[in-house]
């Protein structure tokens, strides 16, 4: 039992790495607003998104959402574009990849 929790306190710390890395380094691609049109990321961007694990960060914290404030065309753009993108089907959020 003890195994089980050390892990999964250990997965979810790695989740909210992967999640603060995408905020910080990848927001300014990915969110709401300005610019308006897609623009590829920046290597800092590609590099955390190819180390973090997605689908983790799509249901990591339950409650917890950054969803409001992503453009979601702009966020598969950059996940296409660094060569990591979600399968078809995917729900993230509230989002399921078309």
């Amino acid at each position: 039992m003890v195994i089980a929790t050390t892990f999964a306190a250990a997965a979810s710390e790695d989740c909210e790495t992967d999640l603060r890395g995408l905020e910080i380094e990848c927001m300014y691609y990915m969110h709401k607003g300005e610019p308006p049109t897609l623009m590829n990321p920046n290597q800092r961007c590609c590099d955390v998104i190819q180390h973090a694990n997605l689908p983790c960060c799509c249901i990591y914290p339950p409650g917890y959402t950054i969803e409001d404030m992503l453009d979601w065309g702009k966020v598969l753009n950059c996940l296409n574009f660094c060569g990591k993108p979600l399968d078809v089907g995917t729900n993230c959020g509230s989002f399921t990849v078309p």
